[in-house]
């Protein structure tokens, strides 16, 4: 499983390196390259891969689509380091200490636009489907965003109102995950929930 684990990230790491992140202007796209490169284990991607693969076995015609994970992604995490005032990411400057915030805010939504372009490009008897997912996933991520601000000037969080950011903010995309790789492999909605 391990092997099978190195052999996805590989596969995955190698279709991000084709996406055309080489554009101008170059304060715009060498953050992304950048944070792309840091060390990450992929699991959104892989997440979509696995589930994807309980009924297909030719997961390699579906990493672009899962590309479009790892991309947003790494555009929520810009622009938390931005909110969040990090320093560090992976071991590495952030984007915004390393350039600017307004470099870091254009770098990621960026990032949001080729997510959207890479899951645009499914089929069209997909699309709909996906992408309407995808838009309410995301919508969910900021909404765990603004509550993890919130609570940054609050004294006293109940247990269930932090869970219920952690949900939002981190566990939606990995769930969404899965789900993308259902949906990829045709596996209906009733087994995609369950």
């Amino acid at each position: 499983m391990k092997n099978d684990f190195k052999k996805y990230r590989q596969k995955i790491n190698q279709e991000l390196s084709k996406i055309d992140f080489n554009q101008e202007p170059k304060e715009l796209y060498k953050p992304i390259r950048y944070i792309l490169k840091m060390k990450s284990k992929r699991v959104r991607p892989i997440l979509a891969i696995l589930a994807y693969k309980l009924m297909n076995q030719n997961w390699k015609k579906i990493v672009k689509s899962c590309l479009a994970l790892e991309l947003f992604h790494n555009f929520t995490l810009i622009h938390d380091d931005i909110m969040d005032k990090a320093s560090m990411r992976r071991g590495e400057k952030t984007i915004h200490k390393k350039w600017n915030k307004n470099i870091g805010i254009l770098s990621g939504d960026l990032l949001m636009i080729f997510a959207n372009d890479l899951l645009s490009k499914s089929s069209d008897k997909l699309l709909p489907k996906v992408l309407k997912r995808f838009n309410e996933i995301a919508k969910k991520v900021c909404e765990g965003q603004q509550y993890d601000m919130n609570y940054q000037k609050t004294k006293h969080i109940s247990e269930k109102n932090y869970l219920n950011m952690i949900r939002l903010k981190t566990a939606t995309l990995l769930g969404f995950s899965l789900e993308l790789g259902g949906h990829l492999s045709n596996i209906d909605n009733k087994k995609i929930k369950k």
